[in-house]
């Protein structure tokens, strides 16, 4: 009914064979660790294995390649995958009912081999904490939106946490679906805390030249947003955009030696955009 830390931890490929009534309980505890260490090249999460990939089950899985969910799954712990260096994105399946409602941070943390991800639906309404953070070969992402909520008739909003792509040196551009849109308020740094929002959101993103900040993104440029992204040339602000939080630019050339968007400086009185320094785009208001 259960299986406890580190359960399989560093064995090689452990095979394993499920009576017909077989289950493993979602205990808060269940399986932490479980195969971390180990050398699977593949893995099928079947639905014998519970609704839960439980905290850093396959850490230091340098091998795993590909991975396969099932419509069971609706909870990915952090850390899960943390660590597996050769671990495909377009090698990770989905059942076709599979639905991602709770994922951890740092899920994918340190997955080189991360190239061209597609935020599918599956994966659900929020990118966690430091979800792609050092993946150093992700060079772009495409978030697809949320279902529309049968109740509401809407489309969700989508969260998006602490340097969701940090230290993603090769990252490009990362596109929203049209009717994808992020909640600002949960952008927000509160009491100076980056943790929980979406703080240093790229920072390090060393590849990152242009960036275009529309509405989708909504009205917070969140605290060290794009902290270290020293090649960005170009940048396009929403004029929705009500609050650029500190050190949002730390480190990025494209305002010379001006203060970026500290005060009216830069508005345009005639009701047009006015372009700074260096290619960016600022609205017509005072952050």
């Amino acid at each position: 009914k259960n299986i406890y830390y580190q359960a399989f931890g560093y064995c090689t490929t452990p095979e394993f064979t499920f009576d017909a009534d077989a289950t493993i309980d979602d205990a808060p505890n269940y399986g932490s660790f479980l195969f971390y260490g180990c050398k699977y090249t593949s893995f099928d999460w079947h639905e014998k294995w519970g609704r839960k990939i439980p905290y850093e089950a396959f850490g230091s899985n340098s091998l795993l390649e590909e991975f396969t969910i099932n419509d069971n799954v609706n909870n990915i712990e952090s850390y899960a995958f943390a660590y597996c260096y050769k671990l495909d994105n377009e090698k990770i399946h989905f059942s076709e009912d599979a639905r991602i409602t709770t994922l951890g941070s740092y899920v994918f943390s340190y997955c080189y081999a991360f190239k061209n991800f597609t935020w599918s639906k599956k994966w659900g309404t929020k990118i966690s904490a430091s979800t792609f953070y050092y993946c150093t070969a992700l060079e772009s992402v495409n978030v697809e939106s949320p279902d529309e909520d049968p109740s509401t008739k809407e489309v969700p909003l989508m969260e998006i946490g602490y340097s969701a792509f940090g230290y993603c040196s090769k990252l490009k551009s990362v596109v929203l679906d049209n009717k994808c849109k992020f909640n600002s308020e949960k952008m927000k740094t509160l009491n100076s805390d980056y943790y929980g929002t979406s703080g240093n959101l790229f920072i390090g993103c060393t590849a990152l030249e242009s960036f275009d900040w529309n509405e989708q993104w909504g009205t917070v440029i969140p605290k060290g947003c794009f902290n270290g992204c020293n090649k960005l040339k170009n940048f396009t602000m929403n004029n929705k955009v009500t609050v650029i939080e500190n050190s949002a630019f730390k480190g990025c050339k494209i305002f010379g030696n001006h203060k970026a968007c500290s005060s009216s400086l830069y508005r345009n009185s005639r009701g047009h955009p006015a372009k700074l320094p260096g290619g960016v785009i600022y609205p017509d208001h005072a952050a």
